[in-house]
Formats: C-alpha cells, sequence, structure tokens
C-alpha cells in the first residue's frame, strides 16, 4: 500500500512540474511587436517589457540595494543588443521582429558580476528595430 501511495505521490509531481513548464518564447518573425526598455544588465543585455498584447515573454525580478523588484510581466531579453548601440536607453519605446534562435542564447558579453535578472526570461534575437511604429512591408 504504501508503494502505491509513494508511486501516486512521484506521479503527482511530475505531473506537475510538466504542467508548470513554460515553453519557449512563441514568436513570429511576421509579426511587429513593441515595448519598452526597462533595464540594460551585461548577463541578459536590453530588457524589454512588451506589451501586454503581445505575451511573449515572461515575469521576472531583479536584485537592487534594497532587494529584488519586479522588472516587468511580460519580459525579454535581446541576444543581439550590442547591434542596436544607443537604443538600449531605459524608458525608450522600440518597434521590432523577433524570433527565438536556439542556437543563440547568450549576448556574448563577459561579466565580472552577476547582474542578470531572476525569471524565465526569454532571450530573442530581434531584427527591423526601430522608433517608430511598423508600418506595412519590410523596414
Amino acid at each position: 500500500m504504501s508503494h502505491k501511495l509513494l508511486s501516486l505521490g512521484l506521479l503527482a509531481v511530475v505531473a506537475g512540474s510538466l504542467l508548470s513548464c513554460k515553453k519557449d518564447a512563441d514568436v513570429s518573425p511576421a509579426v511587429c511587436y513593441s515595448g519598452r526598455v526597462v533595464a540594460y544588465t551585461c548577463m541578459d543585455g536590453m530588457l524589454i517589457e512588451v506589451t501586454s498584447a503581445f505575451p511573449i515573454g515572461a515575469p521576472a525580478t531583479i536584485r537592487g540595494a534594497s532587494g529584488d523588484s519586479l522588472l516587468g510581466r511580460n519580459l525579454i531579453a535581446v541576444v543581439n543588443t550590442s547591434d542596436y548601440g544607443r537604443m538600449n536607453s531605459v524608458g525608450l519605446t522600440l518597434h521590432f521582429t523577433a524570433v527565438n534562435d536556439p542556437n543563440r542564447q547568450h549576448s556574448g558579453f563577459t561579466c565580472l558580476a552577476a547582474d542578470g535578472v531572476k525569471g524565465p526570461v526569454p532571450r530573442l534575437v530581434l531584427s527591423n528595430v526601430g522608433t517608430t511604429a511598423c508600418g506595412p512591408g519590410p523596414r
């Protein structure tokens, strides 16, 4: 009897963990997303709070002097941050297309301190980045 209970308990834990896993960001390179730059860290690069109409990000916190604080509820990290120079200014609203490339999940920066975010933030490769709203056709 105790083996059955143990087996059922283990099965419940495994099923619960599988059901609660967040899948990879479901992004489409044909969609023009928009969001506001909320932070920049060496570990994660530019961090964007994507407009709630596009739920491609994840909630994340960041460590501060007075403890952890919520950074955003629909946050993405930009793998190719170095491509966008001045556009990583906090507060700037950006419009962009994105892909989730499993082969590009690191910004390439060498960081001396672990200053990244806490949470399962998708790491996306951005393109067609600009400060004006996306229009029809390629940009």
